[in-house]
């Protein structure tokens, strides 16, 4: 069985039955200091539901620990809901699952006349939604043209079962939907079964409706019904394996009634008819307790189906095989004997793992591991930075060979020719992380623009020039009047060592607008002009040395 056919449903019933004791006591010990003292503890049925919820959760992590599982839970209460709201590609963590049924509460003892219909409803509409598994499998049964074409030539279709060929797939929903109940007779168990039943066809009934764009049809629904009773109640539910459904071939209910307090026989069983698991026990394990003797145990390990149906083929584990039914105990001992008395439990992974299913079949996809920095990196400034590094194809070709030696001279004169230079010019000086920038910042762009953003076109307009003129005596007046360019309060880790003080955030400011202005300089006029302007007004050509009129200093 496929992992996208396990999707699963499981329905929680809140009404006043479930809160009810199980009518027997359990053994709690706790330690007080060398001692142990022994606790007695009574649970209710509903405590009993989530243990097996619980239970379930850890086999099938153990069993697929990467599977892609899925699974959900719906709660019947008065208004019927699901606790998530889609299937997700993965198998849920035991986080999320404590967070989900956290997030149930405790069935009220008043909830006498609570109907589970409402519930219902809600699990066989999930059902209805296909999982992202079933979602790819079905597209290529959709949209392939290959496949849509020959699955709807009955000359094709006739053809393969005159030759007994398997037949073409076909869009496929299947997933199981697991109950807890708690009836008394088989009459209740019969009425559940005929409300499940007339909820799926209506259901279905919407799924292949033209204008219906939400549901699936349900190709196979397998129920499981845990039906639990206190100790000394009268049940007369029966048991039975699955079975299907007489006027719906595709619907089948499985049923086990059991005591609460042998919840973990009854979640065993399930689990080996719902999720393609087997079930092997080891015999007469020896292990020795504190302060006790040796005494053998019989463990009880799950895995995948498939290995029981390959031993069987082999005839490795019939009553006359080499190993009979379970593994003997004498293999067990010359373990221990080889291991000095201790015996390891090894994780194995029966799974397939996460193939792709496209072009590369059975290529194991590696995970994405993504590292986060330690600091927060200089995002604003690299995009920036990025934005301009966009190679575009010129209408005339400069290096062609029909161009004349004077022609290529001339054309090695223009400032921005050469594309490694420029390259150069406007990558360098930025600085990795963003607590080593403060102009870059989103706090602080704003207040100098045009002087960041605007000025990296590789032209600009007499109007844009005018803007960045009144940006610099703007910024030349705040440094006069000692104005913070962002106030003092503002929380973000820059190249400003004080940001209570104005003259040392425009001391910074001056040093990266100037250092940034002069990447452009060479572009056009205007970038020259703006350029000089700003160093010459606002002083930065003594902070920084430089010669404004040497433009060969630019690149250094």
């Amino acid at each position: 069985m496929d992992q996208r056919d396990m999707k699963t449903v499981i329905l929680l019933d809140k009404s006043a039955k479930f809160v009810e004791s199980c009518n027997e006591t359990f053994d709690f010990q706790v330690r007080e200091g060398p001692k142990q003292k022994k606790l007695q503890i009574e649970k209710s049925i509903w405590t009993w539901c989530l243990e097996g919820i619980f239970e379930m959760h850890r086999i099938l992590s153990d069993v697929y620990p990467r599977g892609t599982v899925q699974l959900r839970i719906a709660v019947a209460d008065y208004m019927g809901k699901m606790l998530d709201n889609k299937w997700k590609k993965s198998f849920i963590t035991r986080k999320e699952l404590g967070a989900l049924v956290e997030t149930i509460g405790v069935p009220s003892p008043f909830n006498t006349d609570l109907n589970p219909i409402g519930g219902l409803k809600m699990a066989i509409e999930a059902l209805a939604v296909e999982s992202p598994e079933q979602r790819d499998y079905n597209y290529d049964v959709r949209y392939n043209l290959n496949k849509r074409t020959l699955q709807n030539s009955e000359v094709v279709r006739f053809t393969k079962e005159l030759k007994g060929h398997q037949p073409l797939p076909k869009i496929q929903n299947n997933g199981n939907l697991i109950i807890y109940t708690r009836y008394d007779s088989e009459k209740d168990m019969i009425e559940l079964k005929k409300d499940l039943a007339s909820l799926v066809v209506k259901t279905n009934a919407i799924a292949n409706s033209a204008t219906n764009k939400t549901f699936c049809p349900i190709t196979s629904l397998r129920v499981f019904i845990v039906n639990y009773y206190a100790a000394g109640d009268k049940c007369k539910v029966k048991t039975h394996p699955l079975e299907e459904h007489a006027e719906l071939p595709f619907l089948k209910f499985w049923v086990i009634s059991r005591r609460a307090a042998d919840m973990c026989n009854a979640i065993h069983s399930l689990l080996v008819a719902a999720f393609d698991l087997g079930s092997t026990t080891v015999t007469k394990i020896p292990m020795k307790e504190d302060n006790r003797g040796s005494t053998n145990y019989d463990v009880e390990l799950f895995h995948s189906g498939k290995v029981h149906t390959t031993l069987k083929a082999a005839k490795m584990i019939d009553k006359s095989g080499q190993f009979g039914m379970n593994l003997p105990d004498k293999l067990i001992s010359h373990i221990l004997i080889a291991n000095r008395g201790r015996i390891f439990i090894q994780e194995i992974d029966f799974i397939q793992k996460d193939l792709s299913k496209r072009r590369f079949i059975r290529k194991m996809i590696p995970k994405k591991r993504v590292r986060t920095p330690k600091y927060p990196l200089n995002i604003n400034q690299l995009k920036l930075v990025y934005k301009q590094m966009e190679l575009k194809i010129i209408a005339k070709n400069r290096n062609n060979d029909t161009i004349t030696e004077q022609q290529k001279q001339k054309w090695k004169m223009l400032r921005n020719s050469d594309i490694q230079r420029r390259l150069r010019r406007i990558t360098k000086n930025i600085p990795s992380y963003a607590c080593d920038s403060f102009i870059f910042h989103k706090q602080v762009t704003p207040q100098l623009e045009p002087l960041v953003e605007t000025v990296t076109k590789m032209e600009l307009t007499q109007s844009e020039v005018e803007q960045c003129k009144k940006a610099i005596l703007k910024l030349h007046h705040k440094r006069a009047s000692k104005e913070f360019i962002v106030p003092r309060n503002t929380n973000i880790e820059c190249s400003v060592e004080d940001l209570t003080d104005p003259e040392e955030q425009m001391r910074v400011a001056i040093v990266e607008l100037a250092k940034h202005l002069a990447k452009y300089a060479l572009y056009s006029v205007n970038h020259n002009l703006i350029y000089k302007t700003f160093v010459s007004t606002m002083g930065a050509d003594k902070l920084l040395d430089v010669d404004l009129e040497n433009d060969d200093e630019i690149d250094k």
